[in-house]
């Protein structure tokens, strides 16, 4: 049959249900109950004789405490006073934090709307522009005497509107620090564009599609006239012409 050893009861952590968990199969209950009450009584005794051994220190630190319970008798409603106000001044700069919270969030709604604005002004005065310069050419085809001229006006009327598509997008999905407005946390998504922006990238696609389909057209234009006039100079229908270019109106049909 196993003994409990002393080291067991000697332990800072000593615990009754542990041991007696441990030792219930190797030691029958009857012992382990023995083993346990003569623990108790073994510390109990060894407390009396400290206790009789110090009984002086004991009555002059009981005195001691009483003086010190009466020395802080006349602090305690101070303190309690003191625990007062700083719970009031904590939720006071609870409030104070939240009111500037919100107030950081509509400035940075401010931001947010005042960079969809500025981004929809410039940019619609581009697409104006380019609607301005694409009507021009469309409304006097026959003035058109240049190649070079019209083709440069294509061009910038197509860089335009890639511009304006590419910088409207851009300035709501962009991570850099200069254009994502403050507030917004990094790595979040792109502000939502204004209803502003959406109509005016709407606006762009449309007018994408109708210059597009122009400049198709007048592709094609120029396609069919080139081939009528290879024709007519194959046939020998003007010779005089000596294979020259057809005339502008009719590459402008």
């Amino acid at each position: 049959m196993d003994e409990i050893p002393a080291s067991e009861f000697d332990s800072r952590t000593f615990d009754p249900k542990e041991v007696v968990q441990r030792y219930r199969k190797r030691v029958p209950l009857p012992q382990l109950q023995k083993s346990l009450r003569a623990h108790h009584a073994a510390a109990r005794q060894e407390l009396v004789e400290l206790i009789n051994e110090k009984y002086a220190d004991f009555v002059s630190l009981s005195s001691r405490m009483q003086g010190v319970e009466r020395a802080l008798r006349p602090l305690r409603t101070p303190l309690e006073e003191s625990a007062e106000l700083t719970r009031g001044l904590q939720t006071k700069l609870g409030t104070i934090t939240d009111q500037a919270k919100e107030a950081q969030q509509e400035l940075a709604a401010v931001r947010e709307r005042k960079l969809a604005l500025t981004t929809y002004i410039e940019n619609a005065k581009i697409l104006a522009r380019a609607k301005e310069v694409a009507a021009q050419g469309w409304g006097n085809p026959q003035e058109s005497d240049d190649d070079l001229r019209e083709y440069i006006a294509q061009e910038n009327i197509a860089r335009d509107l890639r511009r304006i598509r590419l910088t409207v997008s851009a300035a709501f999905s962009s991570d850099e620090p200069q254009q994502r407005p403050e507030g917004q946390k990094q790595g979040e998504e792109g502000a939502e564009a204004s209803p502003e922006c959406r109509a005016l990238l709407r606006e762009t696609a449309e007018f994408e599609e109708i210059f597009a389909g122009r400049v198709l057209e007048k592709l094609r234009g120029l396609l069919v006239a080139a081939r009528r006039g290879w024709e007519a100079g194959r046939e020998g229908a003007a010779p005089e012409a000596g294979g020259a270019p057809p005339p502008r109106s009719d590459l402008l049909c």
